[in-house]
């Protein structure tokens, strides 16, 4: 019975910091997208600006409509924290990287 609630525990702890993870990149992904969609679509293709929550939303849409990325290969000996912390640089990193890009190019 005292695993049982052990796993419970862990498995209620596991998922509720996936979804706050989740969610706390979709909120990075919209901003990022806002700022850079400000630098540069706005001045030059003379598109009207969008929101942050826009931008949220353009992202949540385009994590539908495109498949996720990240390596399934089963013959990965990579331990789950190695892999956690891929699926963190890729989610978290990227974005970082296109702001830093956007903002050496922007007009």
């Amino acid at each position: 019975m005292v695993n049982l609630m052990a796993f419970l525990a862990v498995f209620v702890f596991g998922a509720g910091f996936l979804a706050v993870f989740m969610f706390a990149a979709l909120l990075w992904r919209g901003y990022v997208l806002a700022v850079v969609w400000g630098w540069l679509a706005v001045p030059l293709f003379g598109l009207p600006e969008i929101s942050t929550a826009a931008a949220i939303g353009l992202c949540a849409l385009g994590s539908l409509l495109v498949p996720s990325s990240l390596n399934t290969d089963s013959n990965d000996d990579s331990s789950s924290g190695e892999k956690a912390a891929k699926a963190v640089g890729i989610v978290m990193l990227w974005p970082a990287l296109a702001l830093l890009v956007a903002w050496i190019v922007k007009p």
